[in-house]
């Protein structure tokens, strides 16, 4: 029996990011792990002959024909990781641990200690930072605010009731609000879970400056090399990095969001990400990237397009226009 279920949901063109996850995921640790995969099956699935890949239309949304209509790819795809989280309490009722991790996260030691030691919480989270930031920079505190104040590349629900009742109101929230457009207060399954403090009883936000490091809080996580070990602040281990908003394609830059933080102002976060690169290719990632999403609606698509298009060049009137005024 395995106590523990892991997944990670993703389009195809994550099947190199994913398997790198799991891959060093299961270096360190125990468990069951799955695949949520958001798309069609691929000709070729060759590199996950060990893992078991559940395509979105086997779990029973009810509401999903609808969902494609209106959301894109990380829209329809974060609204999809609550009804997983129930499909898969289904599937394995004899499990009582359900944790999801992000398809860009790399792990570099075990997280099984934690997990074992909070099993009498019904939920796990990690927030994107523990302490304040001294700047206005980007991703500033407004910007957490918009966005979540915990980051759903890490969560876990425990088989307790009122996790089991918090994630059916989150599936029914995400229906039809998984939006990624902070102008109208939605940021996908994640701003939802701001209320998990207020609904939950037993929730347990983890505290541990090796869980979710990322971009958003290298003001409070230093990363040191020792003896081929990443530590954190020079004493504690680095559990997983999370490359969000890296883009192979844009290797200089660290997140694009993020004017903070750069390979010059961090140095040592070069060998880490060169590391993260070259796993990611090794892995496939040039034959999956170009895959087709076959939920993508085209009309939708091109709308989105241009609503940023214009949406940037008002920023950019409203910014010229300020700083002439001042």
């Amino acid at each position: 029996m395995n106590d523990m279920i892991f997944f990670t949901l993703i389009t195809n063109k994550y099947l190199a990011h994913a398997k790198l996850m799991i891959n060093s995921f299961l270096k360190y640790n125990n468990g069951k792990f799955v695949i949520g995969l958001i798309d069609s099956l691929p000709d070729d699935l060759s590199i996950y002959d060990d893992i078991e890949v559940i395509p979105v239309e086997s779990i029973g949304i009810a509401e999903f024909e609808e969902m494609t209509k209106k959301y894109t790819a990380i829209e329809l795809l974060t609204a999809c990781k609550p009804f997983y989280f129930k499909f898969l309490m289904n599937l394995y009722p004899n499990s009582n641990s359900f944790i999801y991790l992000d398809a860009d996260l790399k792990f570099y030691n075990s997280i099984m200690d934690i997990l074992n030691n909070t099993r009498d919480y019904s939920v796990l989270l990690t927030p994107h930072f523990l302490s304040p930031q001294n700047d206005e920079l980007n991703p500033s505190d407004h910007d957490i605010l918009r966005n979540g104040i915990f980051n759903l590349g890490f969560i876990c629900i425990n088989r307790y009731k009122e996790a089991i009742e918090f994630n059916e109101w989150w599936c029914e929230k995400l229906v039809n609000y998984s939006f990624a457009d902070v102008s109208r207060g939605y940021s996908t399954d994640q701003l939802w879970v701001n209320f998990a403090p207020a609904f939950l009883a037993k929730l347990k936000i983890l505290r541990n400056l090796g869980l979710n490091v990322s971009n958003w809080n290298l003001h409070e996580r230093f990363i040191d090399i020792k003896n081929g070990s990443y530590l954190i602040n020079g004493n504690e281990n680095m559990i997983f990095y999370h490359f969000s908003n890296f883009k192979l394609e844009r290797p200089d830059i660290l997140a694009g969001y993020n004017n903070r933080f750069t390979f010059d102002n961090r140095p040592e976060m070069r060998l880490l990400f060169d590391e993260y690169i070259e796993e990611v290719f090794k892995f496939g990632y040039n034959k999956y990237k170009n895959i087709p999403w076959v939920y993508e609606n085209k009309k939708r698509a091109k709308w989105i397009f241009i609503y940023k298009r214009v949406l940037m060049k008002i920023k950019k009137i409203i910014y010229v226009r300020l700083k002439l005024k001042f």
